[in-house]
């Protein structure tokens, strides 16, 4: 996706882990959505991996990550 042409895309949320091994990657889209003039908000959650968001009914970071999804979705 970071050689993409993002024009058009929906505003975006962008979640990661501070130990993401694709936490460049990430934070690398997070600056070419912004290029492209695109709505985009990115958190990185300190301590957390790859699919750290699947872990909800046991990680507070997780879970609060879902709650954050939801709300982004309800406001756009």
């Amino acid at each position: 996706m970071l050689n993409a042409d993002l024009q058009g895309l929906p505003p975006l949320l962008i979640q990661c882990g501070r130990d993401e091994i694709l936490l460049d990657d990430t934070l690398r889209l997070q600056q070419a959505a912004k290029a492209a003039g695109l709505v985009v908000e990115c958190e990185v959650f300190d301590g957390m991996w790859h699919d750290f968001q699947l872990f909800g009914a046991w990680v507070a970071s997780a879970d609060k990550a879902l709650w954050r999804i939801a709300e982004f979705i309800r406001g756009h």
